[in-house]
């Protein structure tokens, strides 16, 4: 796994990645605080079948959970979607 894009606003850093599984792509977002290299609690967020991982309900409660409480939050579309 390597991350294709890292983004830092508002002391919130965004980074996309990519999973094989079972040879289906899997495209991965991960919000964490600023800086964050030490352990933390990581919350894995769902979305409705026509929605997207980055869907604004999604990361306005990713935002806030890294900012407010230091929590990395993890969000995922499934082979195929994305």
């Amino acid at each position: 796994m390597a991350f294709d894009s890292e983004v830092t606003v508002e002391g919130v850093t965004e980074r996309l990645f990519e999973l094989n599984v079972a040879g289906e792509r899997v495209t991965c977002v991960l919000w964490a605080p600023e800086g964050a290299t030490d352990p933390r609690p990581l919350i894995c967020m769902g979305h409705g079948g026509t929605q997207n991982k980055k869907t604004p309900g999604i990361v306005a409660r990713a935002n806030n959970l890294a900012r407010r409480h230091g929590y990395a939050t993890l969000a995922i579309d499934g082979p195929g979607h994305g």
